[in-house]
């Protein structure tokens, strides 16, 4: 939405899209996947009074479903009126896009930067390609100054040209000549795409048509005109900020502030990224490497200063590894198929350590939990120490967090440990089993541990503080999901500088629930268990 109005109808239309895909599937008491929309569609005919092909629809079928295992009738109504909202929303939509203040703002900009420099070369960068091409289709009903010839435009849809648009809109600082038929371009519109590993100091001017989310994008992107090389004793940035009230709601430019506090307190900045002051005197190596030409330094940089501005460290940061992963044009989807299928029982390596990194576990390994009718009731990670023999159970967040691996260590290797695997097998379910019933074991993490301080920054007690400890570790997933949900809450609040005092009330409310919850429930244990995969330290020999 702070985007463009566009783009919010883009997604709100996919939203729509699927959610009737959905819909069509529970009338044939099926719950689809929606993953790939190709396949649902097929599984369809035009004419609603046809059949559909059971065949297809086979394929994306996750669960039937009847009377008894969900309420039907209930959730075709919930559909309905989740449709109806969307439909409202689009109309209000339709509104707002009729008089688009921001498109006219920016083309009024740029008309004024070219009034007081004629030539002047303008790039423009959005984090959604459905704004890009809005701009692209928009931008000339505006501004006098542009035209067709002489902007490029760079999105999903042409990313494979997106060195050609930088090479003819930064020829010089590109060294890249002009091909038979080429124009020059001054005005460049792209994602971020094009914010990591270009040189386009021809260019002095640069607008962030919306704001990232991330500080250190909003750095990446900075960096392609203020870099040596430049031409410009000055560089400009310009800001598109959100109307005031609609970040009154968003509260993106105090987020992205505080983020970027935290940068410039801990590792520094060289330049502004909204319009707070630089801070060069700790503008250390880290910062620099952001910058430099080694590919494996600069993305260690990057990934260390992500984490100064987020310090959230949450499941979400995974489930976004996985999204990222599945939509990465790199991997076929044949891969993608590969990994998603992969066998129980498979072992993989940890990732290398990093210089000066803290030396993780010899060994991981995750389990499954079942009944005695096979259905799996939970999972379980443990961690195993192959010389004392000995095996402790551990959260999912580090476990998680210690076997998680960039693109870098995707490589397969050869097993050449002399591990005894099957010993280690039996001993990771041994554990697995004995820790069933137990709340997840090891110190908490990441937004955890900052809930925990704002208690008792607070002055929440002691045992108020407990109570909340202990609920995090709750292997309770009903429970799990509303703590998680309490969580984000009151960090958010936090962060925005609101009100936190209802959210800590109703975490310790909810964490005296799960409580009396565990004193009084009936614990069930599982009949049996099975590893599902396992990680090791290659250099592990016994």
């Amino acid at each position: 939405m702070e985007s463009s109005v566009s783009a919010m109808k883009t997604s709100m239309d996919t939203y729509l899209t699927k959610l009737e895909l959905f819909e069509r599937g529970v009338l044939e008491d099926r719950i689809v996947s929606i993953a790939d929309l190709q396949a649902v569609e097929a599984s369809f005919d035009d004419d609603e009074e046809e059949d559909v092909d059971l065949d297809l629809l086979e394929e994306t079928t996750l669960e039937y479903i009847d009377d008894k295992s969900f309420q039907k009738k209930a959730l075709l109504e919930d559909i309905k009126i989740e449709k109806g909202l969307i439909r409202l929303i689009n109309r209000q939509l339709g509104i707002i896009a009729s008089d688009d203040s921001k498109i006219k703002a920016f083309a009024h900009e740029i008309d004024q930067l070219r009034a007081a420099t004629p030539n002047a070369k303008i790039l423009v960068f959005s984090y959604f390609s459905d704004t890009v091409k809005y701009l692209e289709e928009n931008i000339f009903k505006y501004s006098t100054s542009s035209n067709k010839g002489t902007s490029g435009f760079v999105g999903t849809s042409n990313r494979g040209n997106s060195e050609n648009f930088a090479s003819r809109f930064s020829p010089k600082s590109k060294i890249y000549t002009l091909k038979e038929g080429e124009v020059e371009l001054n005005l460049l519109v792209s994602t971020d795409v094009l914010s990591e590993g270009q040189n386009l100091q021809d260019c002095g001017i640069l607008i962030n048509y919306d704001l990232h989310w991330n500080p250190v994008r909003m750095i990446q992107r900075n960096g392609r005109v203020n870099r040596l090389g430049s031409e410009f004793s000055e560089v400009n940035v310009l800001n598109m900020k959100p109307e005031s009230e609609l970040d009154g709601y968003l509260k993106l430019i105090q987020r992205l502030q505080g983020k970027i506090d935290i940068i410039r307190n801990t590792i520094g900045t060289d330049t502004p990224v909204l319009d707070e002051p630089e801070n060069p005197i700790e503008y250390a190596d880290a910062v620099s490497d952001i910058y430099s030409k080694d590919l494996q330094k600069r993305m260690k940089a990057l990934d260390d200063a992500e984490k100064a501005a987020d310090f959230l460290f949450t499941e979400d940061e995974f489930v976004m590894d996985l999204k990222t992963f599945y939509a990465d044009p790199n991997f076929t989807d044949e891969y993608k198929k590969e990994v998603f299928s992969i066998s129980s029982g498979k072992w993989g390596v940890l990732p290398k350590l990093e210089l000066g990194e803290k030396p993780k576990s010899a060994i991981i390994g995750l389990s499954s939990l079942a009944n005695e009718e096979g259905e799996i009731l939970d999972y379980q990670f443990v961690e195993l120490n192959s010389a004392a023999k000995t095996v402790n159970a551990i959260g999912a967040l580090h476990a998680l967090d210690h076997i998680r691996a960039g693109v870098t260590q995707n490589a397969r290797s050869r097993d050449g440990s002399k591990l005894d695997k099957v010993s280690a097998n039996s001993l990771m379910i041994k554990g697995a089993m004995a820790y069933a019933d137990s709340d997840e074991v090891g110190a908490l993490v990441g937004q955890e541990n900052d809930v925990l301080h704002i208690l008792y920054k607070n002055e929440y007690s002691e045992d108020e503080i407990n109570v909340v400890r202990d609920a995090f570790k709750t292997k309770d997933t009903f429970y799990k999901k509303e703590i998680s949900s309490l969580k984000t809450r009151i960090m958010s609040a936090e962060k925005s500088g609101s009100n936190t005092q209802p959210f800590l009330k109703e975490i310790i409310s909810k964490a005296l629930e799960i409580q009396e919850h565990k004193a009084n429930a009936v614990i069930v244990r599982p009949a049996s268990a099975s590893l599902v995969l396992a990680y090791m330290d290659e250099t592990l020999n016994g």
